[in-house]
């Protein structure tokens, strides 16, 4: 079922996404570790997934359900990795406006995350930030 996009223009700070799920399957690893060429096999000896594969999973789910404008430009990322994932796992992407800034005549819009497992355990946390073109204020 396809989610109905959300306009940037129409976030404000304090607004909550809908929670997003999805299961870190083996597959889908694989084709991450072998594009990404990572030289590391205990991803797949120990049954972890890398962590930036998860964030990668997450806001590629993200942009199924927010609509950004040609020209708006991802300016940063700061994120913690607190616990592991593992194969099979099941997150849950919580997603927050944390601010949106007017500066001139660009907007900076700033979104809280948070992914945790099956358990309810964050795994991930930290904010992104979008630098949007003047044609959307």
């Amino acid at each position: 079922m396809t989610r109905q996009k959300i306009n940037v223009n129409d976030l404000t700070a304090g607004y909550k996404f809908p929670e997003i799920h999805f299961t870190m399957d083996t597959t889908r690893i694989a084709k991450y570790i072998d594009i990404t060429e990572s030289t590391d096999c205990i991803w797949r000896q120990e049954n972890i997934v890398p962590p930036m594969a998860i964030v990668a999973f997450a806001m590629a789910e993200l942009s199924n359900g927010i609509s950004f404008p040609d020209g708006a430009i991802h300016i940063s990322q700061e994120l913690l990795f607190v616990c592991q994932i593992r194969n099979d796992d099941i997150v849950t992407f919580k997603i927050e406006v944390g601010r949106v800034l007017k500066r001139s005549n660009m907007k900076l819009l700033t979104l809280n995350l948070a992914l945790s497992n099956q358990n309810n355990v964050i795994a991930i946390s930290g904010q992104t930030e979008f630098m949007l073109p003047p044609n959307i204020i």
